[in-house]
């Protein structure tokens, strides 16, 4: 098992170990998915270390998972005091931050449908991003309510090219983990 899937599989054990303690403790399995996008950003950041040659792949990961936690309240939350916060939060800055993030994963998909050889992982790929590109839009224009469905079955298309014929070695690796915490945060809304 190479690290990069070592650090896969222990950031799925120990997003699996959260949710049988919340399970045993409160009678629901509720993963921390609030923590998902600096989750995202730890294991990019330790990708980048380890691949920062690879260039343009990881970069666009890393330039998605530092948007994508700058747009947690959660973050902001610990940084700003109350009345900061309060004014912060009636700008648009984190619907930004949150648009930035969405447009790294969509030209980091970009970029790997323009390395894929194969005609059904491409179709895989585009047909994942169109969903993920869908799904942002209906969550933040179009719906009052956070639905992750086509998100989540976005990243899994796009997992599964992957998954076939691994392009980007170990980078690709990223796209399961986008998969398997966006699947977390699924899994949390639908059992509330």
């Amino acid at each position: 098992m190479t690290r990069e899937s070592r650090l896969l599989y222990l950031t799925g054990l120990t997003l699996f170990l959260f949710a049988v303690i919340g399970y045993l403790y409160y009678g629901s399995i509720i993963f921390p998915f609030p923590l998902n996008p600096f989750i995202f950003l730890i294991v990019v950041l330790q990708f980048a270390g380890w691949h920062y040659k690879r260039g343009l792949p990881i970069f666009l990961f890393l330039f998605a998972a530092i948007m994508g936690a700058l747009a947690q309240p959660l973050l902001w939350e610990v940084l700003l005091s109350l009345d900061s916060l309060r004014e912060f939060i009636k700008t648009p800055v984190m619907i930004w931050f949150q648009f930035f993030s969405a447009a790294g994963i969509v030209a980091s998909a970009i970029y790997l449908l323009n390395r894929q050889k194969n005609h059904f992982t491409a179709l895989l790929t585009t047909v994942g991003i169109l969903l993920f590109a869908f799904g942002f839009i209906y969550n933040y224009t179009l719906s009052s309510v956070i639905n992750v469905t086509y998100e989540l079955v976005g990243f899994g298309l796009i997992a599964l090219s992957v998954l076939i014929r691994p392009t980007y070695q170990p980078i690709h690796l990223l796209w399961i983990l986008l998969f398997i915490l966006e699947f977390s945060e699924w899994v949390s809304w639908a059992l509330v």
